[in-house]
Formats: structure tokens, sequence, C-alpha cells
């Protein structure tokens, strides 16, 4: 039997989400609920089959839905999710997993209690070649890991802007906490928890928030990993996503298109990427949205939690949230579990 989905936010990723897992053969949306009047208005007309809501707390009430998709602005991701969990409900949130570590820990917390499966947005893991950039270290392709550079940059932010985002209070921050938190979670998945983070950060546009921050994080061994991110770079229309990894025996530059391994000597041992790429069921928003769903649905069908979980998503709110004081602070900060 399919597993229903129900489907919180219609925006553009609700619409991406929605669209995916609406193709996978386990799995079907049978209900949405958005606060918009417009919104449930085109989507009712057509979408027949699907019932929509105009508040999450009605769907949950009145449609049984074995899982939901939380797609709407991250100070709201909580209180929808613990609404959720109470009904023994698994949640898929979209990155960050909150705007506060607090609350985060909150809904951490009572999602282990309840034993629900969890899945939170960071799907750069998904991605072929940081997939395959992070089995090779795992398998000491470059020796011993010394050293890495990450760039995280965009061009989304080039003049005063307006809205939740760009209020701390609603977001809990800037480009690390909106955008660069997908290149921390990296960095987390790839290389463990770091002891120390380090960071500056500045505003170039916007009047509450940061709009660049450069960070480093220093390991328990004596890896240091040091990352720029801007949503403020003019020469960066889309997205942008690239580590240098630096062993003792070679090095791996990976972006979100590229893979590239050199040997201790510089010769270049591998430098492809359409190998990578075997096609997807449905590829509308690049295949890293399209596995992400499938690794949802596997996970709600097994009840085992896939990796990027609520707890992986905590650790890295800690260390936005060390990022954060380390910034305000000037000073390096221990990473605090």
């Amino acid at each position: 039997m399919k597993k229903k989905i129900g489907l919180i936010g219609v925006g553009k990723m609700g619409i991406l989400h929605g669209a995916l897992f609406n193709r996978l053969p386990n799995v079907e949306v049978v209900a949405m609920a958005d606060t918009s009047p417009f919104v449930v208005k085109i989507f009712r007309s057509v979408l027949p089959s699907v019932a929509f809501y105009s508040s999450y707390e009605k769907m949950l009430e009145e449609k049984r839905v074995d899982a939901v998709i939380i797609s709407t602005p991250s100070f709201s991701h909580v209180p929808i999710a613990l609404r959720a969990i109470a009904h023994d409900v698994d949640v898929f949130i979209e990155k960050p997993l909150s705007h506060t570590l607090v609350s985060a820990k909150d809904l951490h917390a009572a999602a282990k209690q309840r034993q629900i499966i969890s899945m939170v947005g960071y799907c750069l893991r998904y991605i072929p070649t940081f997939a395959k950039a992070r089995e090779m270290v795992q398998n000491g392709a470059i020796g011993k890991v010394v050293r890495v550079e990450a760039d995280m940059f965009i061009s989304d932010v080039l003049a005063p802007q307006h809205g939740w985002r760009y209020d701390p209070q609603k977001s809990g921050g800037g480009v690390v906490m909106d955008f660069g938190v997908h290149m921390i979670d990296l960095l987390y998945w790839f290389f463990g928890r770091p002891e120390t983070v380090s960071a500056t950060t500045k505003k170039l546009f916007s009047e509450r928030v940061e709009d660049e921050a450069t960070i480093s994080f220093s390991f328990a061994n004596a890896l240091e990993a040091h990352m720029q991110t801007s949503w403020s770079s003019a020469e960066h229309r889309k997205s942008y996503s690239k580590m240098k990894i630096i062993g003792d025996a070679g090095e791996i530059i990976v972006t979100d298109q590229t893979l590239r391994i050199t040997d201790a000597h510089g010769h270049v041992t591998d430098d492809s990427y359409a190998h990578m790429y075997r096609g997807y069921y449905f590829d509308i928003g690049g295949p890293h949205y399209s596995v992400q769903a499938q690794r949802f649905a596997e996970a709600i069908e097994s009840r085992v939690n896939p990796e990027a979980d609520l707890e992986a998503a905590l650790v890295v709110q800690y260390l936005v949230d060390s990022i954060y004081r380390s910034a305000a602070t000037r000073a390096s900060v221990p990473l605090y579990l």
C-alpha cells in the first residue's frame, strides 16, 4: 500500500517536493496545506483528487497521512513538525532545521521519544560528485586529509532586501543560516564534528543579517577546514559549491558538477563526471532532489532513519550557533553538544 504524504507550504520548494514524491511508486501526495487562499484555489482546480486545507492543523486532524513535507519559512518548522509528531506522522523538513538552536533541540527530543522517521533537506549530500568524493576520502584515496578549502556562492542579494529571511528574529541569520548551511552540513558529513569554530561575518547590502562569512573549523585529528560563503557574489548567477580536499597523498577538487583527483605528484588520476550521472526517475530540480525524495520514501517504509535526519541536522544547528557566537565575540569557540 502506498504511503500517504501531506504537503505543508506550497511555494517553490513545496511544489518541487510534491512533484517528485508524487512520481514515486510507493508514495502519493493526498493533501496540501497553505495559508494563501489563491494558492489553494489554483491547485484545487488542477488536482481534484488531493485534499486542500488552509491550515496544517486542520489537515493533520482530518486527513490521515503517514508523513508530511514541511516547506515553510524556517521559523515555522518546529511548531509544524511538533504538531505532526503528536499525530505520529513522519517529517521531512526543508533546511535549516530551525531558526534557533533551542527549538531545534526541543524538536529532536520529541521525535526521538516518539520514534519518528525524520529527514532535513540537506540535498547536497545526494549530488553524485560530492557523494563520490566522500567515498574516496573514506577509502584513503588521497591519504590522510590535512586541509580543506570550501566555497559556496550565489548572487541572490545584490541590493537591500525585505522579508522574513532578512529578519534575524525569524530567519535566525543571513547567508550562513540560509545558504552556507549546505556546505556546513557537507563538511560535517565528510569529516565529522569539529572541536572549535572561528568566524567573521560582513554586511554588504543587508541591514540586520550577514551577507558574507569566513569560517574556520578545527578537528581533533589536526585537520583544518576553511570556508567562505556569500549570497552577494555577482559573478555566480547560480549556486556554486566547491571543496578542495588536500591529503598527504594527493588532492580532490569537487564541485556540484565536476570531480578531479590528483596524486602526490600532481598527476590527474580522474577528471570526469558523466559516468556518475545514471539518469533519474524524474528530474526537475537536479538529481540530488530526486535521490533525496527516494531516500525519504525508503526510510518511511523501512522505519530506518536516513543519514540526513534530525540527529545530523541538530549537529549542523550547533555548528551554525557556534559560528554566530564566534563572529559576535571575535574569538574561537568550542563546539558544545
